[in-house]
């Protein structure tokens, strides 16, 4: 019986070494592994549902990366793509803008740190005015980024962003998120505004950045950068403008806010 206690001790001190290194043993047996992006394409083309349901499952598991998260959303493109010219229709279509705002997101880890932040500035963001948006700015974003690392934050955040405003185009006013959105709980309707409101912030980030927040928004991240650094917004533009409900762009900000619970009137 010793040799057996000792035995059993032996094996257990192993798994808690190798745990250790690998920070939970068997967290990474049952991670997900993402296929091709052939495979990926594949899939999303001849059964766009099961594809959807891989790429909840890799969300879950924690695969999507910055190695992968591109591939992945090249494929959710098929099923729907942001910039098409209409917003999604349908559950499936919805599905596949929303995962595409947060694969994007997943694939960026600073994108997360933002998601992050968000929620200490929600109040601002829905009361849609801000007596200092620079201050906003670096509020939401970490510190101390340098302009690459800056410039891959953006774009994670502005493919997320527009995919999530396209969504927020496809619901109606009044939302009634039973009757629109009934594949969504309401941890699920949280969770997206925090990501979206991260992005379409982004967003309006740069379209204020050039000096009119109405007129569409820059891909050139400088001018945001400088503020980011201690430079101000031209013509006082201020970014929380596009969650007033008065830029027809923003429209989806809005419903996105009232499927949450935010009195948007």
């Amino acid at each position: 019986m010793r040799k057996t206690a000792v035995l059993a001790g032996a094996v257990l001190a192993v798994l808690l070494l190798m745990s250790g290194c690998t920070g939970n043993l068997f967290m990474q047996l049952d991670k997900p592994e993402v296929p091709s992006s052939s495979e990926l394409n594949d899939k999303a083309s001849t059964d766009p549902d099961g594809f959807i349901s891989d790429v909840e499952d890799y969300l879950d598991g924690d695969a999507i990366d910055d190695s992968n998260a591109g591939d992945v959303n090249t494929a959710l493109k098929t099923i729907y793509d942001p910039g098409s010219g209409s917003s999604p229709s349908g559950e499936t279509e919805q599905k596949a803008a929303l995962l595409i705002g947060e694969v994007a997101i997943a694939g960026n880890d600073i994108a997360g740190k933002v998601v992050d932040n968000v929620a200490g500035v929600l109040s601002s963001i829905d009361e849609g005015t801000s007596s200092d948006p620079e201050a906003f700015i670096k509020a939401l974003l970490p510190a101390g980024l340098s302009q690459p690392e800056f410039d891959a934050m953006v774009a994670a955040l502005v493919e997320a962003g527009e995919a999530y405003l396209e969504f927020g185009d496809s619901l109606s006013s009044p939302v009634v998120a039973e009757e629109q959105v009934p594949f969504m709980s309401s941890a699920d309707i949280g969770d997206t505004l925090n990501r979206a409101a991260a992005g379409i912030a982004i967003i309006a980030a740069l379209d204020a950045s050039d000096g009119d927040v109405t007129d569409g928004y820059t891909t050139d991240t400088s001018a945001l950068y400088a503020v980011y650094t201690g430079g101000s917004f031209t013509n006082n533009q201020d970014p929380t403008e596009a969650f007033d409900g008065t830029i027809t762009y923003y429209d989806g900000a809005q419903n996105l806010l009232e499927l949450a619970g935010f009195d948007v009137s």
